[in-house]
């Protein structure tokens, strides 16, 4: 967001700028958006990547706890991707596109468990939003995340 319309908002008591494009949303460094329809997991990837992000990495409570308050009151009852799987080896988490290794967790009590069905992807489950493990193929909605270069806090005039 340009400082113009910054300042803009600051007069009509908005008090913080980011540059996350329309219909994304802010948190700590990154801009969110969430998909229209439910599509298979690499579906979502290339979702999230048409439009410039990839599927949310989350990676501290904070992030977790701020996504899941945001899922509860805008969007409940529907499961929606993350973009983690163990489809390399299984029960090694990895997030997709750098093969990093998943360090926070936030796994329903009974997850995750293959079980033999090929659940090697993450989703926040409803209807608390643990994590839990899917198919691949199976349908879900894309949760997208970028990383911006941070919002930028204005003072307000007194």
């Amino acid at each position: 967001m340009n400082r113009l319309a910054c300042i803009i908002f600051q007069l009509i008591g908005l008090t913080y700028c980011t540059d996350c494009p329309d219909g994304w949303f802010a948190f700590e460094g990154s801009c969110y958006l969430i998909g229209s329809h439910a599509m298979h997991f690499t579906e979502a990837e290339s979702y999230c990547r048409q439009h410039g992000g990839n599927l949310v990495h989350v990676e501290t409570r904070t992030e977790d706890l701020f996504l899941k308050g945001f899922i509860h009151t805008h969007l409940a009852g529907k499961d929606y991707w993350i973009g983690m799987t163990d489809e390399t080896i299984e029960g090694v988490w990895r997030w997709y596109g750098t093969g990093t290794n998943v360090r926070f967790t936030d796994w329903a009590p009974t997850e995750p468990q293959d079980n033999g069905h090929g659940e090697d992807c993450a989703v926040f489950h409803h209807p608390n939003y643990q994590w839990a493990d899917v198919p691949c193929a199976s349908n879900r909605i894309p949760f997208c995340e970028k990383k911006v270069g941070g919002g930028e806090l204005v003072s307000v005039i007194g």
